[in-house]
């Protein structure tokens, strides 16, 4: 064991230096293999278990030598490269970055592999073991690496083989897979078990090769199941639960179970069918259409061809899947497009489960509104088509029922499939069914798809009919007891009627089994022949009811059903339909009642349903005076006028009756709602305005779209409560949309008043849009504090009680320029272009996506991937079907906007596309590099035509002028060129910016173009000359985009100073600032009409402003920039904030009202504190002075000057009669707080004073520096008497024991040193953090210190010997702060994880966890009752927060992801605009500072009472 144990101290002792060896090899691979995929496994130990581990395995070696290898590939890393690649590559990146110690071969299944002999070169495995480059063999820290380079074949089969052992020992997986396991091992070609990564795990497929016949069917299955077991979770399940919206399989039942069974037989003629036998045979013919009119038993057929495509799959050996769809107009998750897709996906990855992961890309940052929001079909498209491009797929047959069925975007969906079908694979078939209407005839009748038509097969479908008709007359004989001669009388006479209609058929003999024999013959003489006559007949039985009233409400029963926009529940018929509550309140008698509407309703699940779409097409024709006697606009209006009253009579605040104001949807049970919102109600809420939108304008004013009106007064009353069940329905980007139609069905002048409503109803909506999608109840709450005072929502609803908050925030008078706020990308949205119509909104970002977005209601329509770096342009040809990406990955990308589908990548530059631009007939599209170059592309093909060379730096910026003829490009050479398109010559030089020119666009008549530059300036020309125009200034930092109003007399800027400004063209005078964003603006466009601008930003967002009222908005007397730093005075009375404007302010805290403005600094104030009595405050600055200020009048008493660079921190001694100031000039000062007086100078640092502190009793002062060492003053006489060195890094804190005996400091370098105040003394240094130390705090008893880090744990270390005792980990962030309580039991800790922890002090162990945001100071109470924490008191026993003067709020008010909250119950949403920089708490006042958006430089103060929950709505 000699040879461990030396190993072992060796290790401990260096164990730091194991793990900074760790990092960098991990950034060596990082670096070395970019571009390959790879994992580490990190192999370093903790010493017990490197101990354990060696001691366990000693038995295996000859002597203690003989581990020495091993002992170090132990604490290595193992590296795996997770692609198969190239050897020599690989060897060759292998030999460049390490010393190679060993390179081994590993075959595997030796020569049972023949079939992969080829492919994988004749070995599965190569390891390298190397160390690092430059590395001594000697040092005593020397790692191996392993590099592994594995095949996917061995990696795959190897991890698979595992997990069926790991089965086998847990008595899991059946006897047939462990008697076949051994088989497995030696058939090569079993199949592809290949490697897939996915969330940072590797999990095996195994798929079975169709070379391989003779292997048995159910060993295929088996093994297929536990590969699918092995790689499906729980959140596999989850998204293959959001997905599934309807099973077809389940589907096939139901309408198998509800029709007619099918005879044996009577489908086979189409099997004989040319166009099938070529779709089924050929690679070729990949698409058959089988078309008929209504009634010939389409559907019918294709369950026929589904049994039969199955049957013969399931003969075919390996990976072959069907997957099918039957579309129904009468059910609303069977007839959309959407619905087609969700069902094929949901059916596929159901059986073929490793396809998930395809799925899983697009979900896991969607979520369930990737199969929901209006993108939904293209995200699906995209989803499908990954899964089609899956090498593991077999043949895949997709089978779709009725298209004419589903909703129009079908037409759509199948132009998708026909473009990628023959771009897929010929593995990929569709065989589809419909009715012979014009949309499919022109898209599937003509060119090269397969069709078959039932009519010109009435021979056989005839025969089969015929068949049908024996069975259902034989049927209804044994039923009905017929004579012989009575069923040959029937059977002949439908013979002779049926005309090869099944539905025909079946209607009839619905109707014969009512009727008695003795009717039979005369019935069956009476009814017409052909679908139509027949439904007639049908109509006129319900209607001559001799009953008057069965017949009144058969008649209103058919009304509401056909003129519904979904299909009804009996509950919504019985409301609609006004049924008697005698009636309504028996399912039994409802359930009669609706039956006898005749054939043409079926009930199915309490749904009533249309038995064919023939049926419904029937009744709606509006020439049905016998059901709409008034006709349909007059139904339509009465059904509004019902959703008016029953949305009037059920909507009211919080109707779920949750209590909660910040419940958020997610936490929602769907019972509830369905509970709390009767069915009819939700109805009326989705479809009252389509209602009204069908009357008659004289109509729609009877109904009360006018001023003081029904509708008006719903505004008034119930629109809050209307969004409310819209939200909860997750249905409101549907509410959005129907208060546009609304504001376009009411013009302004007719009725303004009623106008401006709707229009301040839309705002409100679009403004919250998402916040109130994720939490309802906040409508009542954030979305009215923080809306617009003048806003008419606002103001019809505020009055409404909020009693926990008495004291609302200040507000701007009117809604903003800004309209919405996009929100998705997940990182910097650097461009923004509206499509040609402004229905499309195009955004890219440096999360190397682009996102298209619909700008009437906001919502996100589809996510454009395929770039491999940040995206940096987009642009929207002048048709708009394409949109242009440019991007850091050196490529342009061309989409089609009506699907989202990639159509070219343009590739040939050296450096990263910095702007792209169509010319304006879309013909040509020119892009600009790094690389100095512009290129000019064919948009057709994507073929390249031409690159323009000249610039002498990067081009960032090329547009074309809008007749074509001239193409501007602008550089980082300062110059902008001119250049003629047609003969690619260069025109004009444009010089006068002293930066880089980021941007240009040419005026909408070509006579100006406008450049901006880093200079801060925007440039205008006279293109015809090359001549200077203007230079419009006022932005403070860099122009990063131009564009023009489509009438050209606007010119909007957007600049590194996160501002937008419009200008006059003619004048070149500033006309607006549009303020809001919180970071660089990116990019600006203007709409087509000119009346809206959208912006984005480095914030992630963009913003959408109305360029008419782009007048600056309403602030508050407040700071103009960042508030860095705010504090209470000692009586709570006061607040005062520091701000980068220079200024800090004085505010009453009882009315928010400000008392004054302390002005004086001539830089940002960095920190502000109120002296122990409160009468002074001092401030410190980067105009290097320090302030003091009366706090009764604010008048300036002092200022103290002296410091040479900012003044970094403050601090006042215990009795307040001094004050000390660190500075970055390395100086502290001490002053005489009385008499502004300069005590001392005390100089010794070398590098900036990062941190003050006094000693307890007052006669000492420590100050840590970025010098790394810590000095020791004597406060008396300012005398230096220690240089406390030893740190390697800044010193970040230090803190003085109660005793002021020791002094502890924390650094960058990780380590915490203790120091006897009394001589300077060392003991000795506390290692054991693995990032920089940020807080640290004595016990009482000074026997403990606790510690801190950036590495998200404390430590407890003894001071009398320095041992660590314990480390406390549970933070996911940084530890801001800590302290102990006053018996030093129990010990706190801040972190930038929003939370608070409480720890054991005596054993280590968590206690509690609070969520709480911004806590950088805090203290626990001296009963040990509360911590105090700079964001309020943590009661630990109620959660409750306590003043000063004793009087309890049972709550405690923090800021934690966006939301204000009490006692860990959300209550209060903060929008982008009122977010936290930081915030403060003292008695019943809350206080938020911001630092971004609308509100930046401002503060925020609430007053904050205890709710009672009980009655908070």
């Amino acid at each position: 064991m000699g040879a461990i144990s030396d190993f072992v101290a060796a290790f401990c002792r260096d164990y730091d230096q194991y793990l900074t060896i760790e990092k960098e090899v991990g950034a060596l691979c990082k670096d070395a293999l970019r571009g390959i995929e790879f994992l580490w496994q990190s192999r370093v130990k903790a010493a017990e278990s490197l101990e354990k581990k060696l001691k366990d395995r000693v038995d295996e070696y000859k002597d203690e030598t003989e581990n020495v290898a091993d002992v170090k590939d132990l604490v290595a890393g193992r590296i795996i490269l997770t692609r198969w690649l190239d050897f020599e590559h690989v060897e060759e990146i292998v030999n460049q970055n390490f010393n190679v110690r060993g390179r081994t071969q590993h075959p595997k299944h030796g020569h049972n592999a023949v079939n992969l002999q080829a492919r994988f070169r004749g070995y599965d495995g190569l390891h390298f073991h190397v160390t690092r480059r430059g590395s001594s063999d000697e040092q005593s820290c020397n790692p191996v690496i392993e590099i592994q380079v594995m095949s996917a074949f061995m990696w795959a089969f190897s991890t698979l083989e595992h997990d069926i052992t790991y089965k086998r020992l847990h008595g899991e997986p059946d006897e047939v897979l462990l008697s076949d396991l051994d088989l497995l091992k030696g058939i090569a070609n079993l199949g592809e078990i290949g490697l897939q990564m996915y969330d940072k795990r590797v999990f095996p497929i195994a798929k079975l090769s169709s070379q391989q016949r003779d292997i048995n069917a159910d060993l295929q299955a088996t093994i297929r199941t536990v590969a699918a077991e092995v790689v499906f979770d729980e959140e596999d399940r989850q998204c293959l639960r959001d997905l599934r919206l309807t099973d077809p399989r389940h589907d096939k039942q139901r309408i198998e179970a509800s029709k007619d069974p099918l005879l044996e037989g009577s489908c086979s003629w189409v099997l004989e069918d040319s166009a099938f036998v070529d779709w089924w045979a050929r690679d070729d013919s990949r698409f058959l259409w089988i078309h008929g009119d209504p009634g010939k038993g389409k559907t019918m057929m294709m369950i026929a061809l589904i049994s039969e495509v199955s049957k013969r799959l399931n003969t075919r050996p390996g990976s072959n899947v069907l997957a099918y769809f039957f579309c129904q107009n009468t059910s609303g998750d069977l007839n959309t497009t959407v619905s087609v897709l969700r069902g094929l996906i949901y059916h596929l990855v159901d059986q073929e489960k490793t396809l998930i992961r395809h799925v899983r890309r697009s979900y896991d940052s969607a979520g369930r509104q990737l199969f929901e929001g209006p993108n939904a079909l293209y995200a699906l498209q995209v989803v499908l088509l990954d899964i089609l491009k899956d090498r593991s797929l077999g043949n895949v047959y997709f089978m779709v029922d009725a298209l004419d069925e589903c909703d129009p975007r079908i037409d759509e969906l199948l132009k998708w499939i026909i473009r990628e079908n023959s771009e897929v694979s010929p593995k990929i078939k569709w065989l589809t069914t419909s009715r012979n209407e014009p949309t499919f005839i022109e898209r599937l009748g003509r060119g090269h798809q397969l069709h078959t038509s039932l009519e010109l097969n009435s021979s056989h479908v005839a025969r089969a009919v015929d068949n049908f008709i024996d069975c259902k007359v034989k049927e209804l004989a044994d039923l009905k007891s017929y004579s012989s001669e009575l069923q040959n009388f029937v059977r002949k006479s439908l013979l002779e009627k049926a005309e090869g209609t099944f539905l025909w058929v079946a209607l009839v003999c619905k109707e014969l089994r009512k009727q008695r024999k003795q009717y039979v013959k005369s019935f069956v003489e009476k009814i017409p022949a052909e679908l139509e006559p027949l439904y007639k007949r049908m109509l006129n039985q319900v209607l001559r009811q001799e009953n008057k009233d069965d017949f009144e409400l058969c008649r209103r029963i058919l009304c509401s059903v056909t003129l519904a926009f979904r299909p009804l529940r009996l509950e919504e018929i019985a409301f609609f339909a006004k049924i008697p509550e005698v009636i309504h309140n028996n399912p039994s008698d409802l359930e009669e009642l609706v039956g006898f509407c005749g054939s043409f309703i079926t009930i199915r699940k309490e749904i009533a349903y249309f038995v064919h779409q023939s049926a419904k097409d029937y009744l709606s024709d509006r020439k049905r005076s016998d059901i709409f006697l008034s006709g349909q606009e007059h139904e339509h209006a009465n059904t509004a006028r019902l959703c008016l009253e029953v949305m009037s009579s059920t909507l009211k605040k919080d109707v779920c009756n949750f209590q909660t104001p910040g419940i958020c949807l997610s936490e929602v049970e769907e019972s509830r709602i369905e509970a709390h919102i009767p069915f009819h109600a939700q109805y009326a809420c989705l479809y009252w305005v389509d209602h009204l939108q069908q009357t008659r304008p004289t109509q729609q004013e009877t109904l009360g779209l006018r001023e003081g009106g029904r509708v008006h007064q719903f505004f008034q009353r119930h629109f809050l409560h209307w969004l409310e069940i819209l939200s909860l329905i997750k249905r409101l980007s549907a509410g959005v949309l129907l208060i546009s139609k609304l504001e376009n069905m009411r013009g302004r002048d007719k009725h303004p008043d009623l106008y401006h409503i709707i229009y301040d109803a839309k705002r409100f909506a679009l403004n919250h849009r998402s916040m109130i999608k994720e939490a309802p109840l906040q409508l009542y709450v954030s979305a009215l504090l923080f809306s617009p005072k003048k806003s008419i929502i606002r103001k019809c609803y505020i009055d409404q009680d909020l009693p926990w908050i008495t004291r609302y925030p200040i507000i701007e008078n009117g809604w903003s320029s800004s309209l919405q706020t996009l929100e998705g990308h997940s990182g910097r949205v650097s461009t923004v272009a509206f499509s040609p119509d402004g229905k499309q909104l195009a955004s890219g970002a440096d999360d190397s996506t682009v996102r298209l977005w619909e700008t009437a209601t906001g919502a996100p329509q589809y996510t454009l991937e395929g770039h491999s770096d940040w995206v940096t342009t987009v642009a929207f040809s002048p048709d708009g079907k394409q949109l242009a990406s440019g991007s850091y990955d050196s490529t342009v990308r061309l989409w089609e906007t009506a699907t989202g589908a990639p159509q070219h990548t343009l590739e040939g530059y050296s450096d990263w596309v910095t702007t792209i631009a169509f010319s304006p007939d879309g013909k040509q599209l020119a892009s600009g590099s790094g690389d100095s170059t512009v290129r000019l592309w064919e948009t057709a093909t994507g073929a390249p035509q031409h690159t323009l060379e000249g610039h002498s730096g990067g081009v960032i910026t090329v547009a074309f002028s809008p007749d074509g003829k001239q193409l501007a490009s602008g550089s980082g050479d300062r110059t902008v060129r001119l250049w003629e398109t047609a003969t690619r010559a260069p025109q004009y030089t444009l010089e006068g910016h002293s930066g880089g020119v980021i941007t240009v666009a040419f005026s909408p008549d070509g006579k100006q173009l406008a450049s901006g530059s880093y200079d801060s300036t925007v440039r205008l020309w006279e293109t015809a000359t090359g001549a200077p125009q203007y230079t419009l200034e006022g932005h403070s930092d860099w122009v990063t985009t131009v564009a023009f109003s489509p009438d050209g007399k606007q010119l909007a800027s957007g600049s590194g100073d996160s501002t937008v400004r419009l200008w006059e063209t003619a004048t070149g005078a500033p006309q607006y600032t549009l303020e809001g964003h919180s970071d660089w603006v990116t990019t600006v466009a203007f709409s087509p009409d000119g009346k809206q601008l959208a912006s984005g930003s480095g914030d992630s967002t963009v913003r959408l402003w109305e360029t008419a009222t782009g007048a600056p908005q309403y602030t508050l007397e407040g700071h103009s920039d960042r508030v860095s730093t705010v504090a209470f005075s000692p009586d709570c009375k006061q607040l005062a904030s520091g701000s980068d404007d220079s200024t800090v302010r004085l505010w009453e805290t009882a009315t928010g009202a400000p008392q004054y403005t302390l002005e004086g600094h001539s830089g940002g104030v960095t920190t502000v504190a109120f002296s122990p009595d409160g009468k002074q405050l001092a401030s410190g600055s980067y105009d290097s002075t320090v302030r003091l200020w009366e706090t009764a009048t604010g008048a300036p008493q002092y200022t103290l000057e002296g410091h040479s660079d900012w003044v970094i921190t403050v601090a006042f001694s215990p009795d307040g009669k001094q004050l000390a100031s660190g500075s970055g000039d390395s100086t502290v000062r001490l002053w005489e707080t009385a008499t502004r007086a300069p005590q001392y100078t005390l100089e010794g640092h070398s590098d900036r004073v990062s941190t003050v502190a006094f000693s307890p009793n007052g006669k000492q002062l420590a100050s840590g520096s970025s010098d790394s060492t810590v000095q020791l003053w004597e406060t008396a006489t300012g005398a230096l008497q220690y240089t406390l060195e030893g740190h390697l890094e800044s010193v970040i804190t230090i803190a003085f024991s109660p005793d002021s005996k020791q002094l502890a400091s924390g650094s960058g370098d990780t380590t915490v040193r203790l120091w006897q105040t009394a001589t300077g003394a060392l003991p000795s240094p506390l290692d054991g953090h693995s990032d920089g130390v940020s807080t640290v705090a004595f016990s009482p008893d000074c026997k403990q210190l606790a510690s801190g880090s950036h590495d998200s744990t404390v430590r407890l270390w003894e001071t009398a010997t320095g041992a660590l005792q314990y480390t406390l980990e549970g933070h996911s962030d940084w530890v801001s702060t800590v302290a102990f309580s006053p018996d030093g039991k129990q010990l706190a800790s801040g972190s930038g994880d929003r939370t608070v922890r409480l720890w054991e002090t005596a054993t280590g162990i968590p206690l509690r966890t609070f969520d709480i945001e911004n806590v950088r100071e805090l203290a626990i109470a001296a009963d040990g009752s509360y911590i105090q924490t700079n964001c309020g008191q943590i009661q630990l026993s109620t959660g409750s927060v306590q003043t000063q003067s004793g009087f309890i709020l049972p709550a405690r008010w923090i800021i934690s992801h966006n939301w204000l909250m009490r006692d860990n119950r959300k209550m209060l949403w903060l929008p982008l605009d009122f977010r936290s920089s930081c915030n403060t708490q003292r008695d019943c006042l809350f206080a938020i500072g911001h630092e971004s958006g609308l509100y930046s430089g401002q503060v925020t103060i609430l007053n904050l009472v205890d709710p009672d929950f009980s009655g908070i709505f």
